[in-house]
């Protein structure tokens, strides 16, 4: 058997720790790489709820206008249909669960208050006055349920986004 001299020891157990630094920081440099790529993954999702967010608060502030109107002179909304749809997209992609949940509430109650509206309008040239001031009080109180609705989406957004402005 051959022993080693110092001299061997020496080349070997330098050798072995350049490997092991070489390691390390390869190591290292990868773990770095990941974690970025995580934070960058994670800023984008978070720019994406943010931007949903915003133009659902948009939405929310247009939308019952935009039905009172639409059902006054019969013609489209001033947000599309597509532009809705891209928005329902949007929130059941991005969403919370409760916002979405919330968003569905608030979109059933817009278009009881738009059908209600449109109904009254027909039923006011109809001589039947009490028809006409029954659908408008549905109509008022798929108002309120959308202001109340309006309200608790606000609240879980800024919940959720952790702010407490208000618009």
């Amino acid at each position: 058997m051959h022993a080693w001299d110092t001299e061997t020891w020496s080349v070997v157990s330098t050798a072995t720790v350049a490997v092991v630094a070489l390691t390390v920081t390869g190591l290292s440099g990868w773990r770095d790489r990941v974690h970025a790529r995580h934070l960058a993954r994670e800023e984008r999702r978070q720019d994406r709820i943010e931007r949903t967010y915003a133009e659902v608060l948009t939405y929310l502030s247009r939308a019952p206008a935009l039905a009172q109107r639409t059902a006054g002179v019969g013609s489209d909304p001033g947000m599309a249909r597509q532009e809705i749809e891209t928005l329902e997209g949007l929130v059941r992609m991005h969403a919370s669960d409760e916002v979405a949940k919330l968003f569905r509430e608030f979109s059933g109650h817009l278009d009881g208050m738009l059908a209600s509206l449109i109904e009254a309008r027909m039923n006011r040239g109809s001589g039947a006055p009490g028809e006409h001031a029954r659908t408008l009080e549905a109509a008022s109180k798929h108002r309120a349920a959308l202001l109340d609705i309006e309200g608790q989406i606000e609240q879980r957004i800024r919940r959720e986004l952790g702010t407490n402005r208000k618009r």
